[in-house]
């Protein structure tokens, strides 16, 4: 079983601190992630997901949203994985 997943984006973007965002390394969920996710998401399933994969791999919310959707999919999938 991995601890960490890296997903190699299609469309790679700059960060709002200016760092160029080319792979996302995320690591297995934890418990207060999940909690964290639950308390913030307002129900938002796709507000979830970007959460849990910003505090998964140390990202900002912000720069998770500006991702492509093709690139959310397989985060998606792996935020997933993770919980299976």
């Amino acid at each position: 079983m991995n601890t960490t997943t890296e997903i190699k984006l299609q469309y790679p973007i700059t960060t709002k601190d200016g760092n160029k965002l080319e792979c996302l390394c995320m690591r297995r969920l934890k418990v207060r992630d999940l909690e964290m996710a639950e308390m913030q998401s307002d129900g938002s399933e796709t507000t979830k997901v970007i959460l849990l994969a910003a505090a998964s791999s140390q990202q900002m919310p912000d720069d998770i949203r500006e991702l492509d959707a093709a690139d959310m999919a397989a985060i998606s999938g792996a935020v997933v994985d993770f919980l299976g």
